[in-house]
This record gives structure tokens, sequence and C-alpha cells, in this order.
């Protein structure tokens, strides 16, 4: 991962209209900040801090981010952006949260662009993805918003189009990393029982799938560690398999899905889904053997 960070941030998905360097780069920043921090040596620490720099640089006159550097503010890129300053002790703006809350919609979910945009206008529907990402950033109860993933997203034949990422278990793992307070009994509930059957089909499904699996208790999170486990490659890294399909004016760029070509989205997802197995609380799958040597403290270092 370390080794892809290139001028004080990190680019993946190799887009008609470029890279995405801003939402990757909170993405990545967002889930280093939840390793533990004897994994991170003092080089790492200072490329986060520098890409912390980075993103502050490159905020929007609206007060958000969007998923270039050049593009137009988004919810999806702007919550994770908090994420990752909140993650590494640092404040977010407060016009970052008030233009996560532009994006609200009359259903009680969250949009990927204001109302009264260009791009919002274009797409007017909340999105489940965005929705749980943005109330994580927002960092508060929201009734309205546990209703809208509780009727149109979970209760639904014809599941909601996502905002950016092709995923079954993307939404789910960003719900389950709500604090208690903000996930009722009734919603974890649901996905507990969606949780104990699915399968997933590629590293990123079976990182995000290991997410859930771990908040919720649930036994087969072990088998889906080892699965994970045995597909790092030789590098450190894991084989490219999250899926874009990124929004425009138009609906999606060309209808076209995208590959992290780069590999940095998926390995970093495993990565910190890896870790919260054994950082859990409580949580306990049976094998006392230590972990392959590609996982130890110092080749995560390095």
């Amino acid at each position: 991962m370390m080794s892809a960070w290139r001028d004080g941030h990190w680019a993946d998905f190799n887009l008609p209209s470029g890279e995405s360097d801003v939402w990757v780069t909170a993405y990545i920043l967002a889930r280093l900040g939840e390793i533990p921090s004897e994994y991170i040596s003092f080089s790492i620490r200072q490329k986060i801090e520098d890409a912390l720099d980075w993103l502050m640089e490159n905020r929007g006159n609206d007060g958000g981010w969007g998923c270039h550097s050049k593009s137009e503010s988004d919810a999806d890129s702007t919550a994770w952006v908090v994420l990752a300053l909140r993650r590494h002790r640092r404040c977010a703006p407060v016009e970052a949260l008030e233009f996560i809350r532009s994006c609200r919609r009359p259903d009680g979910g969250i949009a990927g662009y204001p109302a009264d945009t260009f791009m919002g206008k274009a797409s007017r529907l909340s999105a489940p993805d965005v929705t749980a990402v943005a109330i994580s950033a927002l960092g508060e109860p929201d009734p309205a918003a546990v209703s809208f993933l509780s009727s149109c997203w979970l209760q639904t034949n014809k599941p909601l189009p996502s905002f950016r990422l092709c995923s079954r278990y993307y939404t789910c793992s960003e719900v389950v990393d709500w604090v208690t307070e903000m996930a009722p009994w009734s919603l974890l509930n649901k996905l507990s029982d969606l949780m104990s059957f699915y399968d997933a089909e590629n590293p990123f499904e079976q990182a995000l799938l290991l997410r859930c699996l771990t908040q919720l208790r649930i036994q087969k999170a072990w088998s889906v560690a080892a699965n994970l486990r045995r597909t790092q490659e030789a590098d450190g890294g894991w084989p490219a398999s999250a899926l874009l399909c990124p929004a425009t004016a138009m609906g999606s760029e060309g209808g076209l899905v995208y590959l992290d070509h780069k590999r940095i989205f998926t390995t970093v997802t495993s990565v910190s889904a890896l870790l919260a197995v054994g950082t859990q609380p409580g949580l306990y799958f049976g094998s006392d053997r230590p972990l392959p040597q590609r996982l130890t403290l110092e080749t995560i270092k390095q």
C-alpha cells in the first residue's frame, strides 16, 4: 500500500475522467485509521500526515470533496474525508458536515449530491451506501436514515443502486461500523440474517463480509478470514477486485465498471478487516497458531 503513495496521496481506478485520487486517498486513510498504532511505523505515519494535508489542500469551495481533485463535491467522498480526519485525530470542518446534510432527500436517505446542483438534479434518489457512510461521518443518531435503510433498502425486491461501488456488502459493512446507539437492533438483526448465509466471490467482497461478520459476532468470520488470507499475493497485496461504476449526469460513465487496477483499494480493505478479527473484544475463532508470515508486524511496517 505504501509503495503506491505518490506526491502526498494515492490514486486508483483508471476512469475515463482520470484516476480517483481524493476519494481513494480518503478511503485509504480512513482504513489505516482503524489499524492499531503498533503496526504504523514512523515513515508510514509521516506519509499519512502528508496525505491528510493533501486532502485539506484539495477541498472544494463548497466545503466538500469530490472523487477527483478537480471534480464536483459529493457526499460520499466528503464523508470519507471526514472519517479519515477524525480517525487520525484531526478536526473535520463544520462546512463539510453541512455539505453532507445538504444532500439529504425527503425519504430520509442521503444522495450523492445536493438536490439543487446539476448532478443532484440528474440523480435524485437517495443511495444506501452514501447514507451509511454519511451517517458515520455525521456521528449522530439519525432515525430518518435508519427508516430509509430499513424500508427502502433491506425490504425491497429490487435493491436500490449504489452510488459508486458495485458490492453486495459495502453498505452493510458501513452500517455495522456505526456506534451502538446509532444502529438499532432491528436493523442489525436484519443484517445478521443476510450475513449468515451470503458468500463472497472475490477478495474485496470477502474483506467486506469479514468486517460485517466480525462486528456481528457471527462464527462464519473465521472461515472467511482464512479464505481471505489464502488469496494474499507474494508482494503483500491482494488481487484487484473492487468494482466501481461511477455516477455522472447521464448515469454511469458509459455504463462501464472499473477495477482497482493498482490493487490498493482491495488491499487496504483486506488488511483492516483481518486486523479487526484479532483486535475485536470478545471475538475468538479457535486457532492459537500465529498469523501467516506475510501478515506479521514487521512485514506490515515494511
